[in-house]
């Protein structure tokens, strides 16, 4: 069998160009357009949501942030 790492070398290198092109326009490979939350925004947001759930509901105990944006 024929040696093929650098095809695949080349061939990945190719992609991740596409991709970081994709990115600077806003789309990702399948043209799916990406977004990106607004930490300093959205976590504010979610602990006055937070809150009011555990004022409002006796049978919440703990509500726990966890993922990307912990």
């Amino acid at each position: 069998m024929p040696e093929r790492s650098l095809d695949w070398l080349r061939q990945a290198e190719k992609d991740l160009e596409k991709a970081k092109l994709d990115l600077e326009w806003g789309q990702s490979m399948n043209g799916v357009k990406v977004r990106f939350l607004n930490r300093k925004e959205i976590l504010p947001r979610l602990l006055v949501l937070a809150q009011g759930l555990l004022a409002s509901r006796a049978n919440v105990m703990e509500v726990s942030l966890f993922g990307s944006l912990a």
